[in-house]
Parts: C-alpha cells; sequence; structure tokens
C-alpha cells in the first residue's frame, strides 16, 4: 500500500479492471488485521504477473437517453528472465 503500514489509503477508481482478479468482502475481521477493519474488509486480489506472453482487450458500448457510450480497456503481459510485467490500462 501506498506510504506504508499507517497510510492504507487507496484510490480504487484508479486501478484498471483488467488489473483486478477477484474481490473479496470479509465480514468478520480477525485479530491478525488490526481494528481498522472493525466493520469489514474489502481485499482487492489482483492479477499474477503472466508465465508467458498473454494479452487481452474489451470493448463496451451502450446507449441512453439516445446518447452513445463506448468503453475500451486493455492489458498485455510477459515474463523475460528474473522480471514479469503486467500493464492495464482503459478509455
Amino acid at each position: 500500500m501506498p506510504g506504508g503500514e499507517k497510510e492504507r489509503n487507496l484510490q480504487v477508481d484508479r486501478l484498471p479492471v483488467a488489473l483486478i482478479e477477484r474481490i473479496e468482502i470479509i465480514r468478520n475481521s480477525t485479530p491478525e488485521m488490526g481494528d481498522e477493519g472493525i466493520g469489514g474488509i474489502i481485499n482487492i486480489v489482483l492479477r499474477a504477473a503472466p508465465a508467458k506472453r498473454t494479452s487481452g482487450f474489451t470493448l463496451g458500448l451502450g446507449q441512453q437517453d439516445g446518447n452513445t457510450a463506448g468503453q475500451l480497456s486493455g492489458y498485455q503481459g510477459d515474463r523475460t528472465g528474473a522480471l514479469s510485467w503486467l500493464l492495464a490500462g482503459s478509455s
């Protein structure tokens, strides 16, 4: 997390959807989680870096009240020796 252990804020809207593997909702916190999660915790699990070259994209189109809107998102990743990377973006 940015800022170390005390600073636990993250702007979730800046995470591209292509980087998220799953979202877990933990309703009952355990002693290991500290006292910040007394009402529950949302755990966003990111995708692991790929073992081989991978890429993908998603295109979405919609219409509401006569206005057409679109969204394009995609990702690409690879492994080169000990370096693994995964980039994602959307517009």
